[in-house]
């Protein structure tokens, strides 16, 4: 436990706010109750993420292991560190997460459409000459 306060100290030192400190210590505690007695070695920190995978959002395993891999660098045990996870954003929804709402517009509002679309148009040609 000495080392955690050493940890703690140097989160204060490093200017971190003192939410960032609190979450610091609770990411690297949850892990050390994670490991137990096994040896501290890089299959195990592995091992960690892949459980964090399985319970929480990638952006909270992010976090969880950007705290940890700090507080690896900060015992000396670097090489422990672990890649954070990648998330690719979708550009396009999946199709049940569309909108299939259709709405009913008058024949005015469809009259009124179709000239701006028109206007738009005309305003398109104009600008490429």
């Amino acid at each position: 436990m000495e080392e955690l306060t050493a940890f703690q100290e140097y989160l204060i030192q490093e200017e971190k706010s003192a939410l960032t400190v609190e979450k610091y210590l609770r990411d690297v505690g949850r892990f050390l109750c994670w490991l137990g007695e096994r040896e501290l070695v890089k299959t195990q920190v592995l091992a960690y993420k892949e459980e964090l995978i399985s319970q929480y959002a990638i952006a909270s395993v992010n976090s969880m292991l950007s705290s940890l891999n700090c507080y690896l660098d900060f015992i000396g045990r670097g090489g422990c560190c672990v890649k954070t996870v990648k998330h690719q954003r979708r550009t396009f929804l999946p199709e049940e997460k569309e909108l299939t709402k259709q709405i009913a517009i008058g024949e005015q509002e469809l009259e009124y459409l179709q000239s701006v679309l028109e206007e738009l148009n005309r305003a398109d040609t104009d600008a490429e000459l």
